[in-house]
């Protein structure tokens, strides 16, 4: 009997051995269970936090394909228009504009040669006529051209003085 007491002493501490790791065991699984809760809701506000990153990125996203779509309309429109401008207007106005600038130039340039031409051959004749007159006692050719020089040019008027005096 002793024997049976004695195995049954052993079983009986065996089984409670047993049992206190069982409790450990369930502790520790307890602590796992209550480890994995824990990160499942952090998970769940992180996936939350990012579904709502995610919906606001989305909308930034749409809004910015409407204002590329906007964009490339207006930019069409401004590229038509442009072509439309091309054909409304005649072919190298733009060229025809500069042509007529360079022409007005040269119209300018040739009359102010004109007019340096034209004063240039009329001194010349002065010139020529003053060789041809006698010289006289009261004038003589150094005061003609001084009364020359003192004769309006195309842009002076004539002025009252007893030179230019009609008798």
């Amino acid at each position: 009997m002793l024997k049976k007491a004695e195995a049954s002493e052993t079983l009986v501490q065996s089984l409670r051995e047993q049992l206190k790791n069982a409790d450990n065991r369930a502790k520790i699984a307890e602590d796992e269970k209550e480890a994995l809760r824990l990160e499942v809701t952090a998970l769940k506000q992180s996936r939350s936090s990012l579904e709502e990153k995610n919906a606001k990125l989305n909308s930034r996203l749409c809004q910015l394909a409407r204002d590329k779509a906007a964009s490339a309309a207006s930019l069409e429109m401004l590229r038509a228009k442009a072509e439309e401008h091309k054909r409304r207007t005649p072919v190298g106005a733009m060229e025809k504009m500069k042509l007529e600038a360079k022409m007005a130039a040269k119209r300018k340039a040739f009359f102010r040669k004109l007019k340096i031409d034209e004063t240039r051959k009329l001194r010349e004749r002065l010139r020529a006529l003053e060789e041809k007159l006698p010289p006289s006692s009261t004038s003589s050719s150094t005061s003609s051209r001084v009364t020359a020089s003192n004769r309006p040019t195309f842009t002076e008027r004539p002025k009252s003085s007893p030179q230019n005096a009609v008798v």
